[in-house]
Order: structure tokens, then C-alpha cells, then sequence
């Protein structure tokens, strides 16, 4: 009894220390801030999304048209960044001046999540506007942040029927295929698909207006949810938006890589009626880099794998960016090509230039 008592406190004294460790590397702050940081986190995304998004009854939001936001975010070592990120008026992410295309032609369609939108970036500083440069052709930016590879094809569909590009291009990241078994994301209902047999059902449509309603806290997230060690614990493992974000599972895991392939039959079968080449790219968030030795990099790989083979059967071209992104990192460390979570301007730079020599 006593040897157990003995080991039962030596592993609470381990824990304690690890979690003041955890608190340590958020920031020193957190030393004496103990709030639930479930709650915090979800609070946090409902203000962002109120704050960026505009309701929309088929997508569920879209960037808040004509909206010109000043963004702060942390970086890593603690300061503080600012970025500015402007909408025209169909809730496209603008080009600023002085960035425009000057050769004639079809524009491109830039379509995808957060990566693609430019969070974290400025304006000048996304993949889409370093692809415009390259190529001289216009790049029209319908990235949103938050979307699934469900949303993603969808906004590619509706942006596509009046823009008539001669190229889309549609960029995921691992968490896009886990959304799309979501009907609801950072605290706002979307759409999503069913799957019967081979062919794919669309749900939730018209999607329900939004609401300040968030889901009751388990009692584990009212237990731990205070705990900082949990957190960091739950984000290495790929399990954070799980824990902590007011989303809403209808499709058990692994569905999302499954409808995903059907989606890229539908995106291929879309290009050859509207005449555009669809190039889809496989993205990887800098989580997949810092935590790869807990397999989070293996994960991702085999889902985005999985997710481009089934592209490139239905007859769309395929670009996965591990391997420039590896030998950048292995050079460089990850701050070289990431800020917080999302490419930096070096990030976006080599995704464009990936995608420039694709299409050239």
C-alpha cells in the first residue's frame, strides 16, 4: 500500500509539473488564468465566425461581403501580428493593387479552406495572388475559412457558373475531409452529403440560420476541460476540434475520405461540363509537422493520399506538396514555411509555385 501510494503521488507531482509546463509554453499568463478552455474556445470561434462570415442558406456562411477586417493573431513566441484582409462584394478574398493579372484569358478558380483564403496572411501574401504573379493570368480567391471538402466543391460549383474559369484549382487539408462528415462546424450549421450506394445525397439544405445556441459540455469537458496539459494533449493527437469545438458529427470517422472520392467524381464531371482543367492539391497544416513523431504527419498523408488517388482515377490532375514541404522543413524548421497553424508567405509562395509549373 505503500509503494502504491508512493507511485500514485509521484504521478499527480508529474502531472501538476507537466501541466505548469503546458501553462509555460501558452504563455505565462496562463499561470494564474484557469478558465474552461472548452468554453474559451468555442466563444472564440462563434465571435470569428460572427465577426467574418455572412449566412448563407446553401454553404451555411461565406466571407462577409465588402468587409475590410484587421486581424491579430499570436505568433509562437508570444507577439502579436497583424494582418489585414479585405472581401469584395460576393465575399471574394481581394487582390490588392498593384498585384493585378496583365495577360488576357480565362481567370483561375482558387477554391478551399483557410489555407486558400490566406488566415494568418495578409492580403498580398496568399497562395492565389503569388500564382496570379507567376502566371500573369487572374486568380479569383474563394477560399473560406472553416469549410469542408463538401463546402469547398459546392462554392467551386456556384463561384464557377458566373466566374467560367479555364482552371480550378481546389486545395484540402486533412481536417477539410473530417468536416465533411460535420453538419455542423465552429458552432454554424453546413451542408453535407450522404452517401448511398455510389452516389452522394446533399443534406441540411436550405441550411437553418445561425444561432448563439452552443452544445451542452460533456462532463469530461467540464472535469478537464480547465486543463492545459488535456489541450495540448488533445491537439497533438488530432482529436482537438473534437474536443473543444462546437461541431455536430453525422457520419462516423472515416466517412469524410469516402465522400470526398465521390466528390471528386462530381468535380471532375463539373470541370468537363463547364470546359475548365481541375487540379485538385494536398495541403498539410503545421500540427501534421510538429507532432509527426506522435503520427500526425502519417495521418494526414494517408488520408490526402488516399483522398488525390481517387482524384487522379476520376481524371483530375494531382499535386501533393509533402515532399517540397518536407525537404523546406528539414531545412528550415517548420517557422519556415508556418505561422500558428496556417502557411506563411513562404508557404504560400511554394504552393503557388507547385501549382504554376502544374499548369504551365
Amino acid at each position: 500500500m505503500g509503494r502504491l501510494l508512493l507511485l500514485l503521488g509521484s504521478l499527480l507531482v508529474g502531472l501538476i509539473l507537466l501541466e505548469l509546463g503546458a501553462r509555460l509554453l501558452r504563455g505565462p499568463e496562463w499561470l494564474w488564468q484557469w478558465p474552461n478552455l472548452v468554453t474559451v474556445q468555442r466563444d472564440g470561434s462563434a465571435t470569428d465566425v460572427a465577426r467574418y462570415a455572412a449566412y448563407d442558406d446553401g454553404l451555411g456562411f461565406i466571407p462577409l461581403p465588402g468587409a475590410r477586417l484587421l486581424n491579430l493573431t499570436r505568433e509562437n513566441d508570444g507577439t502579436i501580428r497583424r494582418t489585414n484582409a479585405s472581401h469584395d462584394a460576393r465575399g471574394l478574398r481581394v487582390a490588392p493593387a498593384g498585384t493585378l493579372a496583365t495577360l488576357p484569358g480565362p481567370a483561375i478558380l482558387a477554391a478551399g479552406d483557410s489555407f486558400t483564403y490566406g488566415a494568418e496572411v495578409d492580403d498580398a501574401d496568399t497562395w492565389p495572388v503569388a500564382l496570379q504573379s507567376l502566371l500573369g493570368r487572374p486568380v479569383v480567391n474563394a477560399g473560406v475559412n472553416g469549410y469542408g471538402v463538401d463546402q469547398i466543391v459546392l462554392r467551386a460549383e456556384k463561384v464557377a457558373r458566373t466566374l467560367h474559369p479555364g482552371v480550378i484549382v481546389v486545395a484540402m487539408i486533412y481536417d477539410d475531409l473530417r468536416r465533411a462528415e460535420m453538419g455542423r462546424v465552429w458552432g454554424a450549421d453546413k451542408p453535407y452529403f450522404t452517401v448511398e450506394g455510389e452516389t452522394l445525397s446533399l443534406r441540411n439544405v436550405p441550411v437553418p440560420p445561425p444561432t448563439t445556441q452552443q452544445a451542452p459540455l460533456t462532463l469530461g469537458q467540464r472535469v478537464l476541460g480547465r486543463s492545459m496539459l488535456v489541450q495540448l494533449t488533445m491537439l497533438a493527437v488530432g482529436l482537438m476540434d473534437a474536443w473543444s469545438h462546437d461541431d455536430t458529427f453525422v457520419h462516423p470517422e472515416g466517412e469524410g475520405v469516402r465522400i470526398a472520392c465521390l466528390l471528386m467524381k462530381r468535380l471532375a464531371a463539373f470541370g468537363h461540363e463547364a470546359d475548365a482543367k481541375v487540379v485538385v492539391v494536398g495541403l498539410y497544416d503545421a500540427d501534421a509537422w510538429r507532432w509527426r513523431w506522435l503520427g500526425s504527419l502519417a495521418r494526414q498523408q494517408r488520408a490526402l493520399d488516399a483522398t488525390l488517388s481517387c482524384a487522379a482515377r476520376a481524371g483530375i490532375e494531382t499535386i501533393d506538396t509533402y515532399g517540397p514541404f518536407d525537404r523546406a522543413i528539414s531545412a528550415g524548421g517548420v517557422e519556415a514555411l508556418y505561422h500558428r497553424w496556417h502557411t506563411n508567405a513562404a508557404g504560400n509562395r511554394l504552393i503557388a509555385e507547385l501549382i504554376a509549373a502544374r499548369l504551365q
